[in-house]
């Protein structure tokens, strides 16, 4: 999961001009309970499960996100292994090549991270 954010360690993204941000586990947690004190605390929010089951599924969401992300990523890397050979001795940007094989697959699958 990437948040975009005006602090911290950031790394520019591409084309957008936002700084991206990878949350760790432990800040998933923290902001899965803001969300639910957030919206327990709002009168016009009528919780439909017991909070810690929304807080549950919360987190369910964001790491499904967390990990589709990695997933998305070790493809990246295989497909980058699988044509080293052709990389290597040009003058191809490693880095740039990757951004573009994960941004044409997000593409493809219709990902936003």
């Amino acid at each position: 999961m990437v948040v975009v954010c005006g602090k911290g360690r950031a790394t520019p993204s591409i084309g957008r001009g936002v700084a991206r941000v990878r949350l760790k586990p432990e800040k998933v947690e923290d902001l899965c309970r803001q969300i639910v004190a957030a919206l327990k605390s709002d009168a016009r929010v009528k919780m439909p499960a017991p909070a810690e089951q929304v807080e549950l599924a919360i987190r369910k969401i964001f790491l499904d996100d967390l990990q589709a992300e990695d997933d998305l990523m070790q493809e990246v890397d295989r497909i980058l292994q699988a044509h080293r050979g052709q990389i290597a001795g040009k003058n191809i940007d490693v880095q740039i090549m990757r951004r573009k094989i994960r941004d044409q697959l997000m593409r493809q699958r219709k990902i936003v991270l």
